[in-house]
């Protein structure tokens, strides 16, 4: 591809033809090739540099590479007849000598090139004809090189446009044989393209892209007139289409095309900010705007009721109210109706609209890939249903987007019909980071946009909540920017939008928010919160970049509870086999990590809490910065919870990550001056039942024996084990230890692994399974038989009611298997 300048897209102007000459050029040169397209450039480098403009006119493209030269191509759109030197212009019947005027141009960039540079430059030239065809013919002396076999064109007409690229290229050889040229190099490629654009690398700033694309794409185009007067045959039509396609501007035209006709028009919208937009668009005699909610507000009002509204009105009372405004005639009369942002109304919403409106205009605009979870709007096929839809249109050219946004929409959101972007690819107006700090991001990126000429009320950042968009507000006071939630800047648009917490935002908050920016959209997305974050479509290209990949990990790993306990792990690591753990003397904690949120070990947390007075810090591999803290007697006699949550942090006295409590205390810093631990029997008992928990020689008498004295947790953590490792059925394993009574707890793990590990054709029965129990641990041999009984049968309810178990009669169950 080309290095065009300007890079962001031809000049504006009436000359359809350079436009498809600079796309064409763009895309069929290679990117040794450098492309300046007319010469305002050319112009502004001149006053820059003191110096008097070429003689006459401009130069459409100037072409440059190191072993070709330079060539400079004229442009003549419309169709022309030849009558000698002569080319008429058909449709304006305008005369004009192309070659001279060509000739004079080239020789006067050459000229005023060798002043502003030294270098004496022979430069060749062609012609573009993209609406005339002139077959074989010699059609100007000077077009044509009849000297050599076969004849050598310089010019290019609409047969040959096409292979425009291909043509320019042999032009260009030509011109370096005939003017006996040497390679032009790269020095002085440079050289020249410095000399032309002295304050430009190429890429103009965002300021003036903004501009551009402003004055281009964000007006209403030919095609859309079409749409409008296409429609305007209709009584009741939906129009649908992607973000950017123009159904809100078509909405505006509408309603100034039926205000003239003096018609009076109800235009309703569900977003606040976008009814005051279009309000501002709309003749104000004839054209009233409302959102929905105001609309029925102002029903309440005109009926006298309490201006609060009642809890759920919304849902149920709106639309009786309003009806009984319209039966009082309490409400204008209008002509026509037209909604914007329809799929984001309720369905009785709509329903109370046609009432109002059955006999008159009905023009509704939707956009599906715009309704919010929390929203609960219409669809496309019920949305016609509901208005007597004579007609459903689709639009289907995105224009106020960047192309870069568009195409990355349409690969995470495949339409089921074509959808096109007529403007420029440039990969620069989509940017994706995901960094460490998000705020420090947006801020640089902020006063970047703002060095490169973007005032401050051309930038929104849009943010997924209110309480994001609160705190946003005290700390970008001074950049005078707007900050918005995605949900109420839907309908909108801003030249550039920069998304704050995206990694929060759900699918519909992200496709809207990517869809708002004109000219540039940047997406800041925390790498934290992308790491820990469940998979998502939208994301899906994002998160698998291979540099994003990097940056997910990295911040994974290092937000990871286990990394961040990992010192004070090693420490005192009981290296045991069944189980993760270890005893903290700064902590004065037991520390157990766990493989997964529903471990086979996580009874022996009950252990601990039942048998030993210290405190217990627990967390999984999963754990983001957080452990859990069980302390002495913290639950009712013979209970358990799952404690309470700890965040990691830096401690700024101890400079140490250190979980921090309730109130804010580091656990290090006010750890008492003098706490006792485990006595080395302790430690030795608790290796010692490690040792029986994680032996597999299940039949040994010895082990039989050594495991009849493990203690009920252990004697359940493993039996979890066993049915983790040799399950038949996995399902019920899944299933995590409610907080509750320790016994229920320790027979809900009994009950599980026996489901578990039941061979099929297999039954459970409530009194055997107490008996065999009851025989194989003298724990629960010593316990009350009814009190064991009771907490086994709570269990295999517990599994009955999760759909593990089919009851077969009381006390008896059968396995479901997964």
């Amino acid at each position: 591809m080309a290095k065009m300048i300007p890079a962001f897209g031809p000049i504006d102007n009436d000359s359809y033809g350079e436009k498809t000459v600079y796309a064409l050029l763009k895309e069929g040169l290679s990117d040794e090739f450098t492309v300046i397209h007319s010469l305002p450039w050319l112009s502004s480098a001149a006053r820059h540099l003191g110096m008097k403009l070429p003689p006459s006119g401009e130069i459409d493209f100037l072409v440059l590479h190191r072993i070709y030269g330079v060539l400079a191509l004229e442009v003549k759109s419309g169709i022309y007849r030849v009558d000698g030197p002569i080319f008429v212009h058909l449709k304006t019947n305008n005369n004009v000598d192309v070659v001279k005027q060509t000739r004079n141009n080239v020789h006067g960039l050459a000229r005023w090139l060798g002043g502003a540079t030294t270098l004496r430059l022979r430069i060749g030239y062609g012609f573009i004809f993209p609406d005339s065809y002139f077959d074989n013919n010699v059609i100007n002396t000077a077009m044509v090189d009849a000297s050599v076999r076969p004849f050598r064109k310089i010019f290019v007409d609409k047969s040959q446009l096409p292979e425009i690229a291909k043509y320019t290229i042999e032009i260009m050889q030509y011109w370096k044989s005939a003017l006996g040229n040497n390679d032009l190099g790269s020095e002085r490629l440079q050289l020249i393209i410095k000399s032309i654009c002295p304050q430009f690398d190429g890429t103009p700033d965002w300021g003036t892209r903004i501009i551009y694309d402003n004055q281009l794409w964000l007006r209403l185009t030919h095609e859309q007139i079409k749409v409008i007067e296409l429609l305007s045959e209709y009584q009741r039509f939906v129009v649908t289409g992607w973000p950017g396609t123009g159904k809100t501007l078509i909405g505006i035209e509408f309603a100034r095309r039926l205000v003239k006709e003096q018609k009076k028009v109800l235009f309703i919208t569900f977003n606040n900010r976008l009814s005051e937009y279009i309000r501002q668009q709309t003749p104000v005699s004839l054209c009233d705007v409302f959102t929905w909610h105001k609309l029925c507000h102002q029903a309440r009002n005109r009926l006298a009721l309490p201006p609060e509204s009642p809890a759920g009105w919304f849902e149920s009372g709106c639309c009786e109210d309003l009806l009984s405004a319209l039966k009082k005639n309490k409400l204008k009369d209008y002509d026509a109706l037209i909604i914007d942002e329809a799929q984001a109304l309720h369905s009785s919403w709509l329903e109370t609209l046609f009432c109002w409106f059955e006999n008159k205009r009905i023009i509704a605009f939707c956009d599906e890939t715009q309704t919010f979870s929390f929203e609960k709007g219409t669809n496309h096929i019920d949305l016609q249903r509901i208005i007597n839809s004579q007609f459903s249109f689709s639009l289907t050219i995105v224009l106020r987007c960047p192309k870069a946004v568009t195409d990355y929409l349409m690969a995470i959101r495949p339409s089921s019909y074509q959808i096109t972007s007529p403007r420029n690819n440039e990969p620069d107006t989509l940017k994706e980071l995901v960094v460490i700090d998000p705020l420090a991001t947006l801020l640089n990126e902020i006063l970047r946009l703002k060095a490169s000429s973007v005032p401050s009320d051309e930038i929104t950042v849009l943010v997924p909540t209110d309480l994001v968009k609160s705190f946003l507000q005290k700390d970008m006071k001074t950049f005078d920017i707007n900050i918005e939630t995605v949900s109420r800047f839907r309908g909108m648009e801003s030249p550039v939008v920069i998304t704050l917490d995206s990694s929060n935002m759900e699918d519909a908050q992200l496709f809207c928010a990517y869809s708002r920016a004109t000219t540039a959209f940047i997406a800041i997305y925390d790498s934290e919160k992308l790491a820990w974050r469940e998979s998502n479509t939208f994301l899906q290209q994002l998160v698998n970049r291979k540099e994003t990949q990097r940056a997910i990990n990295e911040a994974k790993h290092n937000s990871s509870s286990k990394v961040l306990m990992a010192n004070f792990f090693r420490k005192g690591d009981l290296k045991l086999n069944s189980v993760k753990l270890a005893w903290s003397e700064d902590l004065s904690s037991w520390l157990i990590e766990f493989d997964a949120e529903n471990s086979p070990a996580e009874t022996w947390v009950d252990y601990l809490y039942s048998h030993y007075t210290w405190p217990i810090l627990y967390w999984s591999v999963n754990s983001r910065r957080v452990v859990y803290y069980i302390t002495n007697q913290q639950f009712e006699l013979n209970a358990l919870g799952a404690g309470t949550n700890l965040s990691i942090k830096n401690c700024a006295i101890c400079e140490k990550m250190t979980p921090f409590d309730s109130e804010n205390n580091c656990l290090l810093c006010n750890k008492k001056t003098e706490e006792s631990s485990p006595t080395r029997h302790e430690i030795n008992e608790i290796r010692e039942f490690d040792l029986i928990i994680s032996q597999n020689n299940f039949n040994s008498a010895v082990q039989k024996e050594k495991r009849r004295l493990l203690p009920i947790p252990l004697a359940a953590a493993s039996a979890r084990r066993v049915a983790f490792e040799k399950s038949y059925r996995n399902k019920v394993l899944s299933e995590s230890l409610p907080s509750g009574k320790l016994l229920y707890r320790s027979a809900l793990a009994f009950i599980q692994a026996w489901v578990a590990l039941l061979p099929p054709d297999k039954t459970l029965v409530l009194d055997e399974i107490t008996d065999a129990l009851r025989k194989r641990y003298i724990h629960l041999e010593q316990l009350d038989r009814s009190e064991l009984r009771n907490a086994l049968a709570c269990a295999l309810s517990t599994c009955y009611n999760k759909k593990h178990l089919i009851k077969v009669e009381k006390g008896k169950y059968s396995p479901i298997d997964d």
